[in-house]
């Protein structure tokens, strides 16, 4: 389903920002429990760490997808880096930075389309910016250092891992939770049913 909204009000009303922290909280948990299966498959080979990296970038997804307001997806995943942190996660600049930059790369999509645009493609997009804006920060801890070939085949999953692991698992998640009711007082479903009354009238 395309989900295409009118121009949002830029202000967060208190149940967003409690939508927004709680999104943040939930995935700094994940995200702790994921290093674990992350670190077993990149032994394995580091194509296969790249296959399962998308979830890291799932808050982002999930919180802009709900609110559909400016900043929500930067916000929502330094949060969730935030929240890592604080439970025990490796780096504290670290952490921070990846958590910044990839909040950035999901924010740069939902912007390219004014805020205004929030189905499938363009959350699997934000998965995929996720994705590619972190790469800097990988290359300053060596993963430039990998052979051409390897590299060129970790960079396409990557990406693909953010499309469908943020992008997609995180529509999924949300539309979910919206067949529950518990988002009936949020932008996913509000402006949904602005659209059908706009389409029946």
């Amino acid at each position: 389903m395309s989900v295409i909204s009118p121009r949002p009000s830029r202000s967060l009303r208190f149940s967003e920002i409690v939508m927004l922290a709680f999104v943040g909280v939930a995935c700094s948990a994940l995200y702790m429990v994921w290093w674990q299966p992350y670190e077993m498959v990149s032994a394995v080979h580091p194509a296969l760490g790249e296959a399962v990296t998308g979830i890291w970038y799932i808050a982002s997804i999930v919180a802009a997808y709900i609110i559909q307001k400016p900043w929500v997806a930067f916000w929502a995943e330094l949060l969730a880096a935030a929240g890592e942190l604080l439970l025990g996660g490796p780096g504290v600049l670290q952490l921070l930075a990846y958590g910044g930059l990839q909040g950035l790369g999901a924010e740069a999509a939902f912007a390219l389309f004014r805020y205004r645009r929030f189905d499938a493609p363009v959350l699997a997009l934000a998965g995929v910016l996720a994705a590619l804006t972190s790469i800097p920060l990988d290359a300053a801890f060596g993963y430039l250092t990998l052979t051409p070939g390897t590299l060129a085949i970790a960079l396409t999953v990557r990406l693909l891992s953010g499309a469908v692991l943020a992008g997609l698992a995180g529509k999924a998640i949300v539309d979910g939770l919206v067949r529950t009711g518990v988002l009936n007082a949020y932008a996913v479903v509000r402006r949904r049913r602005d659209s059908d009354a706009s389409m029946a009238g």
